[in-house]
């Protein structure tokens, strides 16, 4: 049972983290695998509640669940724990709009633990990391070896924050066809999943979105 709500709970942070969050699946989770002794499924319960907190406004809440599974990580020695509790920790610094704390956590953890998945993600979001701080070069390859990553694992979800990320930065280079072409394609992407925009790439998006329909004509935009 905890692991079943466990999973349920995983969903609705990816599926539902745009609609008021419903924390009673992971933190059920939680509960019951305190009771059995399951300390994994506790820990990773806690990390994906700190990725709630953290696209729900509440950063302090969600650094207290990220400590907990970075505890539990160092406790047993768990990698794929480790690489979660950074990825925590670094959503929690985005949403403190620290974007240089971000990076320090993430980009330690782009490699580590045995989930192809979690290693794109969390190099995903060193990419935005990077280029939040300006550092497009840096970004662009980190989000060239994502999407890479996403390929292989068959993760098409996935390949559209690379895409995305990289409509950004043509957008800043003036290339606003090729923007626009990345920007939709992104688009595409995550209606056909369903999977929404996660928050912390809304203003870069917006700012791309400004700058395009500044300097393509209504038709060209469309």
């Amino acid at each position: 049972m905890a692991r079943a709500l466990l999973t349920l709970g995983v969903m609705q942070v990816y599926l539902q983290f745009d609609r008021p969050w419903m924390p009673h699946a992971l933190a059920e989770a939680a509960r019951i695998a305190a009771e059995h002794g399951d300390w994994w499924t506790e820990a990773y319960a806690f990390g994906y509640s700190a990725l709630a907190c953290a696209l729900d406004a509440r950063a302090d809440e969600g650094e207290q669940y990220a400590q907990r599974t970075r505890a539990a990580a160092e406790r047993h020695h768990d990698d794929l724990l480790s690489g979660l509790a950074a990825l925590a920790h670094g959503w929690v610094w985005l949403a403190r709009g620290q974007p240089e704390r971000a990076l320090a956590e993430l980009a330690p953890a782009r490699d580590i633990g045995c989930d192809p998945h979690q290693q794109h993600f969390v190099g995903t979001y060193v990419g935005l990391s990077q280029f939040v701080l300006g550092r497009h070069s840096q970004a662009a390859n980190q989000w060239l070896s994502s999407l890479n990553l996403s390929i292989s694992v068959g993760n098409v979800r996935g390949m559209a924050g690379s895409i995305e990320g990289c409509g950004y930065l043509a957008s800043r280079a003036g290339e606003w066809r090729t923007a626009a072409r990345l920007l939709a394609a992104a688009q595409v992407i995550r209606e056909r999943a369903h999977f929404p925009l996660f928050k912390f790439w809304l203003p870069h998006r917006d700012a791309a979105m400004h700058a395009l329909r500044s300097h393509l004509s209504p038709a060209d935009f469309e």
